[in-house]
């Protein structure tokens, strides 16, 4: 089981020109020159007639965050007079973009806080962002699981799964795993993927008695560990700190420091 980055054509927004051009694609001017209050009308139309590419472009950051806000309270606005089953995507953006209290005020959420699987590109709202192994994709994850080592049988592609970028390797396993048994008629006994896919739920899954199987996960993600364990040829335990270079070493129930460097 291994998963592969695709990267989309689409264009490549910053996040003003997503909610605006969102805006724009989700309203008209004749609906906008409809609304009664004269202030938000006035800037709804000046939001929906802009080239958001020149704002960004010329607009500093102070002047950009008022912007968004102004943008966020017009789009509350629209929505509160038209109904969020009218304009779903519009409706999505404005809260993945930004919150809204309880007394109805409207703030910009913190940029940290948006998830990488909030509209990417109105056009291709199934886009999601994800950042793997240093490169950044906005574009979709493809999940492929195929049989292995079957003596006299060639490798059969049992199951092909595409979601947004943002989707984690280790929700595939379940669903892949049924795929498979259903297309081969066999029960899986052995699953090789890289680290990505242990969860702890899916070891669960693997020491199931019932419908267990082996999981064989390479490449365990995180950092490497700052200790290094090595079984004596008398079977203690010996620590070393990789850091410092001392040994500490594990003999039956007890724990001694050992102050040799190596």
């Amino acid at each position: 089981m291994d998963s592969k980055l695709i990267s989309s054509n689409i264009t490549w927004y910053p996040r003003y020109e997503i909610i605006q051009k969102t805006f724009a694609g989700a309203v008209t001017r004749s609906e906008l020159e409809k609304k009664d209050d004269q202030m938000i009308r006035q800037q709804a139309i000046e939001f929906f007639d802009e080239d958001a590419t020149k704002t960004v472009y010329r607009t500093d950051s102070e002047t950009m965050g008022h912007r968004l806000l102004n943008l966020g309270l017009v789009i509350d606005y629209v929505l509160g007079h038209c109904g969020k089953d009218e304009k779903v995507l519009l409706h999505r953006v404005f809260h993945e973009q930004y919150e809204k209290s309880d007394d109805g005020t409207v703030s910009v959420r913190d940029k940290k806080l948006v998830s990488a699987k909030s509209v990417q590109n109105p056009n291709d709202p199934d886009v999601q962002y994800r950042g793997k192994n240093g490169k950044k994709v906005k574009g979709f994850s493809t999940n492929t699981t195929e049989t292995c080592e079957n003596p006299g049988k060639p490798n059969l592609i049992t199951d092909v799964t595409v979601e947004g970028a943002g989707t984690a390797d280790d929700s595939y396993v379940k669903e892949a795993l049924k795929e498979s048994e259903k297309v081969t008629g066999d029960k899986v006994e052995v699953l090789h993927s890289d680290g990505a896919y242990q969860s702890e739920a899916n070891r669960q899954l693997a020491a199931d008695p019932e419908n267990g199987f082996k999981f064989v996960a390479n490449g365990i993600q995180g950092k490497y560990s700052r200790y290094e364990l090595n079984l004596t040829d008398d079977h203690n335990l010996e620590v070393t700190d990789k850091h410092t270079g001392e040994v500490c070493m594990w003999i039956s129930q007890y724990f001694f420091m050992i102050t040799s460097v190596k």
